[in-house]
Formats: structure tokens, C-alpha cells, sequence
């Protein structure tokens, strides 16, 4: 479900993970979210490891949100497991002590948009979008929630979490949601460009940056995980 590729066009330092279930528009099932936050610990523990990229694969989508094929059997066993495994590659992210990239090469909705928003810089194909359809199904994106009104202004995201819309890739950019928008053929290009000139940095402050970043908002974050888990576990049964 994850494609993993280090050194990828022969550049030291970067590990590229790759969602890898384009039939299903790479939805984040439990397996595949146990994997990712299984990926990301042991890209933070990995000495070969400097910068971290993710990517998905085919052109359509980067990660179209909770896989929908687990809802029709919720119970409160797995709730508990969607909950769980979701928070855990959130908290994976927010501890990573490397600077992470993600390549967008299509649409970004749900968890997706999580991912966009947590990540250190973000790379958007010209023709993806960014959102959260999830009212429209009954379900509310509980564990982004805190990302998105951080970094989306209040009624951007209430447009998103209320209407249900989606931000175009020039929406996005001119509200700095992502760093760049590229052709949809440069995204991984451009993203590894990026990653490559970050690997050539000192470590030790990379990961300074990193850390005092964490430590100003480490008890916040992570409190807020915590009760958004419980919060989506309640939503889903």
C-alpha cells in the first residue's frame, strides 16, 4: 500500500513514501494508516534519513481521505481502530524531527488535506484541489479540524467543513496552503528539487528548527489529537 524508494534519482538523504492504491484514489484505510505512521517512525529513526517526501501515486488523486469501504462495517471495535491508527500518523508527523514534503499530484480532500496542512512544504499539481466533502456523507473531519483553523482563514475553512467545497490550486497558493503550484508532470520533480537542496543543510539545524517549532505547540497539539480521537470515535459509531 506504501511504495518506499530511497535516494531516489540517485539523491542522498531522501526517503520518498508513495501512497500506492490509485483504484481506490489512495484512500487511507486502517492498514494503510497503520503503515504510514509505521513509515514515518522508521524514516525518523533511519540515520540515512534526512528529509522525508510523500507522494501518491497515478494522477488523480494524492489521497481522497478515509477509505469509504470501512464505514459499512462500524462497530465500536472499529471505530476505536480508525480513530487510533488516524491519530497515530498525525502524531507521527508532529514528532518527526525531519523536515517533510509532500508532492500533491492530485486531489488532497479529508485526511489528505491533513497531510498538506501538517506538512513542512507542499508541492500542488495545477489541477488538483484541496478539500473536505466529508458533511457530505454524514462525517465530520474532526481530527484536521485544529490544522484547518490554524492555517485556513475562519470562513475559508468553515466554506470547506460547512458547504463541503473545494480550494482550486491557485486558491490554495494565494492562501498560502501550499508553497508552489507546477505543471501536474513536475510535482515529484519539483518536490525533490526542494528536498535535495534541504538534504545539502546542516542536520543538527534542521532539526533544531524542527524541534523548537514542536515545542511551541507540542502540548497543544497533542492534547488536541487526543480529544479529536475520542471526539471521532464518537461520530463514527
Amino acid at each position: 500500500m506504501i511504495h518506499v524508494e530511497d535516494k531516489p534519482r540517485g539523491l542522498e538523504g531522501i526517503r520518498v513514501l508513495t501512497l500506492d492504491v490509485p483504484k481506490r484514489r489512495n484512500a487511507m484505510s486502517v492498514a494503510m494508516a497503520k503503515e504510514l505512521a509505521s513509515q514515518i517512525s522508521s524514516a525518523a529513526a533511519s540515520s540515512d534519513v534526512r528529509v522525508l517526501v510523500l507522494t501518491g501515486e497515478g494522477s488523480a488523486a494524492f489521497c481522497s481521505g478515509l477509505d469509504l469501504n470501512e464505514l459499512p462495517s462500524m462497530d465500536f471495535a472499529k471505530a476505536e481502530q480508525i480513530a487510533d491508527s488516524f491519530a497515530n500518523f498525525f502524531l507521527a508527523i508532529h514528532h518527526l524531527q525531519k523536515p517533510f514534503l509532500v508532492a500533491v499530484n492530485g486531489s488532497a480532500v479529508g485526511a489528505g488535506l491533513g497531510l498538506v496542512l501538517t506538512a513542512d512544504m507542499a508541492i500542488l499539481s495545477a489541477d488538483a484541489y484541496l478539500g473536505t466533502p466529508e458533511i457530505r456523507h454524514g462525517i465530520v473531519p474532526v481530527l484536521i479540524l485544529q490544522a484547518m483553523y490554524e492555517r485556513l482563514p475562519f470562513k475559508v475553512a468553515n466554506r470547506l467543513l460547512l458547504v463541503g467545497e473545494k480550494l482550486n490550486a491557485q486558491e490554495a497558493l494565494s492562501l498560502n496552503v501550499v508553497n508552489e503550484v507546477v505543471a501536474p508532470d513536475e510535482v515529484l520533480k519539483r518536490t525533490l528539487d526542494l528536498a535535495a537542496q534541504i538534504a545539502r543543510y546542516s542536520e543538527t539545524a534542521l532539526s533544531k528548527i524542527k524541534n523548537v517549532r514542536r515545542s511551541l505547540m507540542s502540548a497543544e497539539a497533542e492534547q488536541s489529537i487526543a480529544h479529536m480521537k475520542h471526539e471521532l470515535k464518537d461520530i463514527l459509531i
